[in-house]
This record gives C-alpha cells, structure tokens and sequence, in this order.
C-alpha cells in the first residue's frame, strides 16, 4: 500500500468515527453522565461508612487466605477472591477498602451488563432511565458496597445473559472466547451452574457455528482449552472434599423441611414488596427492597410479559426467576441478589410499556410526547434521590447498622 492511499485510508475512518460520534453525541454524553455517577455512588466515602469498621462478614473475609493458596483451598466466589488477592497484593491486607473493591468493581460490572441488555431489547432511552434506577436502587448501592461474596450474585445474570444477546448478535470466534471466559468464571459461583447449563443448551446452535468458524486447528484447540481451562480448579476441589459438589450446586449439605423452604419461598415477593430482609449489616431496618415507583413499575412489567408469554424473552426470564427462587428457598446461603437484576429488568419493561402506550397514543404531537418521557423521568429521578438517601444518609445513622460494625480494620 502506498503512503498515499494509506494516509486516504486514514482520513476516511476519521471521518466515519467523526460521523459514527456526531450521530450518537446526546447518547454518548448522557453514557458519560451515567458512568460519572454510578463511579461516583459506588466510591464515595467507602472506606468510611457507615462508621469506619467493618461487619463479621467483611471481618472474616479481610482475614481470608488469598492469592494461590487461599483459592486453591476454596475456588468459590474465584473472582471476588482474585481482586480481593491483587487487592492485598497492591495495598495491603485488612482494609475496610481492599475489603469493599471487589464488590464495586463487580457492582459496577452488573450495571454496565444491565445497561447492555435493555439497549438491546427496549433501545436508549429506555436503557438509560432502567440503569439510572437499577444503579441508584438501594439494594444495589448495599451489595455493590459491602465486602461479602453477594455481589457475585448481583453480577452473575445480567452478565450471564448479557454475554448470550452478544453471542447471538455476533458470531464472530473472538466473541465466543470472551464469552466462555465469563461462562466460566461464573461456574465458581455457587448454584450458576444450573443457569450456564441452560445458557448453553439455548446457544448450542450459535456455539456449534463457533466450532465450525475455527476453521484452522490452533483455533480449534484454543476455543477446546478456553472451555476446559476452568475445569481443573473445581475438579481438584470436588476430589478433594465430595461433600462440596452440592455447595457448587448451589444445594445445601442438610435440606431443611418442606416448610422451613416454603416460608423462604413465600418471603421472596414479601422482601420485595412489604418487608426487607432482617439484615442490618446490608440493608435499613425491614424497609421492602422496592420503593412504590419500583413496585408499580414491576407490577406492569409482569403484566406486559404475562400478555407475551409466548415470547422467548418472557419464558427465560420466568424460568431464571423460578429458578432463582428455588435456590434462594433451599439454601439460606444463595443470595437474594441473584433475583434483584431480574427483577429490575421486569421494572425497566415497566418502563418501557408506559413510553410505548404514551407515544403510541401521541405520535404527532412533540409537545405531548416531551412532556410523557418528562414526567417518567421525574418519577425515575424521585425514586434514585429516595433510594441514594437511603444508602448514604439513613442507614449509617441507623443504631442496628452501627451495632453490626465493630471490627476497625488496623
């Protein structure tokens, strides 16, 4: 290639980067905006609150063996336990924030992929006013901020199922390697290996089309080592101590009556909606987990996913909520944030039946149309300032919350 057809090469992407830009600029800005304020929410003062100590939960994992050693004696919860190690590595061990940056970097991990997911069903505006309540919901800024292993949970769907719409959007062998890798870091997530099984019988197409686009065989033997490279880890473990395999399956060693699982059962919709969870550590006396916009907007999602319930998206998200339920219900210890972003992403449909119906109704009418997506908007903003209020002002002030921080980190 000559110099000059290489610099018009050059020019011609500049240009279509600049027009690709000028097109999407109030889309890029607003994605700024949001990036700076969930940066900003998951960061602020988290050494610091509520009262500078940690909880017995952070306590023990802040003790916790790490790097190599302390993984290979428990691979669970791998990726926590991995920033957690580069965490001591880099700053030391004990500290409120070593403790805490690996569920904010998961949290935020959780919001980018859910973000992901509502771009591609309901489109930008959409996306962008579901995050914006999902990001500042309290039960997301309390996990994304605690030091424990429940920010796996939050993280685990909207990744998971992030990482099949961009498997099936693009089929491209370098896709299917990032997405094995996170497939199989999430397999160290205790009771995830019933939701990547699924993932991977509804994509056995597109992952059969990967094996067939590894044309060469290095290919070929780098997507068959990418897929058995985390094996190894949980086999030794499982041979190790048996009696593990039904903690990875997210089962506990003893069930308990069909009652005691049913009252788990039933408190699931009651957390949500009537009373929180009696956990003053991560959440604020026994508020429900869902403020009355949340609620509403979750009542209408279901209601509009009950009217296309033939719809593929409305059965996986039935069959990952029962799913989730059934888990939470036999063993105390899966978390409830394996069903929040589910739960959000209902609200977020909530959201978006509303907008359609109001647009639907004004089509040529600006002035209407403006002051439709002005009102929900207002009712979203509402709902973060309630929700970030709750985190940041109400909770650490809260005597349950201080009583439950004691251990001050050296």
């Amino acid at each position: 290639m000559t110099k000059t057809a290489f610099n018009a090469k050059i020019k011609k992407g500049l240009r279509h980067t600049n027009n690709w830009a000028a097109a999407r600029r109030n889309n890029i800005a607003l994605t700024i905006l949001l990036v700076g304020l969930v940066g900003s929410l998951l960061l602020r003062q988290l050494a610091y609150l509520p009262n500078g100590a940690l909880s017995n939960v952070e306590h023990l994992i802040a003790l916790a063996p790490v790097g190599f050693h302390g993984i290979l004696s428990d691979p669970f919860y791998l990726i926590p336990k991995v920033l957690h190690s580069l965490g001591f590595y880099f700053f030391g061990q004990g500290g409120a924030l070593v403790t805490r940056l690996p569920s904010v970097i998961l949290g935020a991990i959780a919001i980018g992929s859910f973000m992901f997911i509502l771009r591609a069903w309901h489109g930008t505006k959409v996306a962008l006013l579901g995050t914006v309540l999902f990001a500042t919901s309290a039960w997301t800024l309390h996990i994304s901020r605690y030091g424990s292993y429940d920010s796996s949970y939050l993280v685990a769907l909207p990744l998971l199922w992030a990482s099949q719409i961009a498997l099936r959007r693009w089929r491209q062998i370098g896709i299917t390697y990032v997405v094995i890798f996170i497939w199989g870091s999430l397999l160290y997530i205790p009771g995830m290996a019933w939701f990547i099984a699924l993932s991977i019988w509804s994509l056995r197409d597109e992952l059969s089309s990967a094996w067939r686009l590894s044309a060469t065989w290095w290919k070929k033997i780098l997507l068959g080592l990418t897929s058995l490279l985390w094996l190894p880890l949980l086999l030794y473990h499982f041979l190790d101590s048996p009696k593990t395999v039904l903690t990875w399956l997210g089962l506990p060693q003893q069930f308990d009556t069909l009652s005691q699982m049913a009252r788990r059962l039933s408190e699931v919709p009651l957390n949500l909606f009537l009373y929180g969870p009696n956990a003053p550590a991560s959440w604020l006396a026994r508020l429900p987990i869902l403020d009355i916009f949340s609620a509403v907007m979750v009542i209408l999602g279901i209601v509009f996913y009950i009217k296309h319930w033939r719809s593929s998206r409305a059965r996986q998200l039935l069959l990952y909520a029962v799913l989730a339920s059934l888990l939470i219900s036999v063993n105390s210890r899966v978390s409830l944030s394996l069903l929040i972003p589910l739960v959000y992403i209902v609200a977020a449909s909530g959201i978006a039946r509303i907008l359609r119906d109001w647009l639907q109704h004004f089509p040529n009418n600006p002035i209407v149309r403006t002051v439709g997506i002005t009102v929900i908007t207002i009712a979203v903003a509402v709902s973060c300032v309630y929700n970030v209020r709750h985190y940041f002002v109400a909770w650490p002030h809260n005597a349950a919350t201080n009583s439950a921080f004691t251990h001050h980190p050296y």
